[in-house]
């Protein structure tokens, strides 16, 4: 977490006037009044300052509330926080405001001529305005949200020239010279590399890209809880005996988890989500120790229908008995051949070699800017190595 020495607890109240806890307490709770009064609510979010420099450009608290209103999540979280959980949320989207003017300026520099940027920005503008219904409907809007025109067309401004930056640096747009100067094709060499590694991944997002799919199973279970003035065997009988009402035809698994099963784990009668036979030996390995091997030749059996032994688990104790209600054959990984999978392949390495360009790029902008507060340059370099 950014320290909180850089000041930004000014935004969430007015610089207490007299010493001691009592004081600054009565303080802060005057300020929030005073932001949350409809009467004085506007007057009290008008007040403005700088609060952080990025390159040429000034950051003010303004700036930030437009973020914060303009993000559903960030106004979420402000409505239900506290005054140190507003300055956190503060903090938060200072940093997202200086990464924007830190790409909107490195868009500018690019040399563009300020009247196409001022043409686009118009022409982004209205047809925002007439998305939103025209302009009675914009307006209003617009002051839902607690925006003017001026700060809706400048943010508007702001994404054209962020986006432009980003378009050069991966070869999507000219750049100064007027020419594109990055190679966006993606060479066979790669492709085969990433089908190789891809086919023995054990990621299922990476075995999709070349037709690859592990067999999923759906597990049932029943749980049977022990009673706290029982005990751990008189539980596991009573499991026991349930299995074998299972087991012999007498009772559906379906009628034994809605009559016997605790009241926690009879939504959706007690069925997993699907899973591969990995993540179902973690989670038998997790909840079950060496006992959960049992899970395991549950599911290499294959057989439908069958049922473990009761498996003991801890916290809270209880009797679980795992059924395999069916299962989902895998596939192999497609040929190379396969037009579908290179075409799969070429648009993911695309895409991460658009993203390794652009957290290069922006890196290099970060080691030529000015920022402030201080604190948020490491901040920034950390965030843009670990984009994703």
């Amino acid at each position: 977490m950014i320290s909180a020495t850089i000041a930004l607890a000014l935004f969430c109240q007015q610089p207490p006037q007299q010493t001691g806890q009592d004081a600054q307490a009565a303080a802060l709770q005057a300020a929030r009044a005073l932001a949350q009064d409809p009467s004085t609510r506007r007057a009290y979010l008008s007040r403005d300052w700088m609060i952080g420099v990025a390159g040429d450009e000034v950051v003010l608290r303004s700036d930030l509330d437009v973020i914060i209103t303009q993000s559903a999540d960030l106004r979420g979280r402000w409505q239900n926080a506290d005054a140190q959980g507003r300055q956190v949320i503060y903090e938060e989207a200072l940093g997202q405001r200086l990464e924007t003017l830190l790409r909107v300026q490195a868009g500018m520099d690019l040399g563009f001529d300020p009247e196409v940027v001022d043409q686009r920005t118009d022409f982004a503008f209205g047809d925002r305005v007439e998305r939103l219904g025209g302009h009675r409907a914009a307006s209003k809007a617009l002051q839902s949200d607690q925006l003017t025109p001026a700060q809706f067309r400048s943010h508007l401004r702001d994404q054209l020239l962020a986006m432009t930056w980003y378009q050069v640096q991966v070869g999507r747009a000219a750049g100064r010279t007027g020419r594109v100067f990055v190679d966006r094709n993606v060479r066979p060499g790669w492709v085969y590399s990433a089908y190789q590694a891809f086919s023995k991944s054990p990621s299922a997002e990476e075995q999709a890209l070349v037709g690859k799919k592990e067999a999923t199973y759906r597990l049932q279970i029943l749980r049977v809880p022990v009673d706290p003035e029982g005990s751990p065997a008189d539980a596991e009988a009573l499991a026991l005996e349930l299995r074998r009402m299972y087991a012999e035809g007498e009772v559906s698994f379906d009628f034994l988890i809605r009559t016997y099963a605790d009241p926690a784990s009879q939504e959706n009668l007690g069925r997993l989500s699907p899973m591969t036979a990995q993540r179902a030996a973690q989670v038998a390995q997790t909840f079950h120790g060496p006992s959960g091997e049992a899970v395991i030749e549950l599911l290499e059996s294959g057989h439908t229908g069958n049922s473990t032994a009761p498996l003991f688990r801890a916290a809270p104790d209880s009797w679980l008995i795992y059924r395999l209600e069916g299962m989902e054959p895998g596939k192999l990984a497609q040929p190379l051949s396969d037009p579908k999978v290179q075409q799969a392949l070429q648009t993911f390495l695309l895409k991460a070699q658009d993203k390794s360009r652009e957290r290069a790029a922006f890196a290099e902008v970060l080691s030529d800017s000015f920022i402030y507060p201080n604190a948020f340059g490491p901040f920034l370099v950390r965030r843009n190595a670990q984009s994703k």
